[in-house]
């Protein structure tokens, strides 16, 4: 099930999160974040340290092609990150 969220509302979320200091979760299954979006949460998972667990299974980009690129980006910005939890 579509979620509603695209690429350029994943940027701005990305951005907010950046310093955030209390989120441990984030779920972002389900929508449309596509490689652009997905690149933004992996630089935003270089910064912030809270998260610990993120799914972003089912992600269709917004040209049904999905993460492409980021994935591998995602999984590099988490290595080394004892006891995070990455779903793709």
């Amino acid at each position: 099930m579509f979620g509603g969220l695209k690429s350029e509302h994943t940027v701005v979320l990305a951005d907010a999160l950046k310093t955030h200091k209390h989120l441990t979760k984030l779920k972002l299954s389900g929508n449309k974040c596509g490689s652009e979006g997905g690149m933004a949460i992996a630089d935003m998972l270089r910064t912030n340290t809270s998260l610990t667990w993120l799914s972003i299974e089912g992600d269709r980009g917004d040209n049904e092609i999905g993460l492409g690129e980021a994935e591998q980006a995602l999984r590099n910005a988490v290595k080394g990150r004892d006891g995070f939890e990455l779903k793709l």
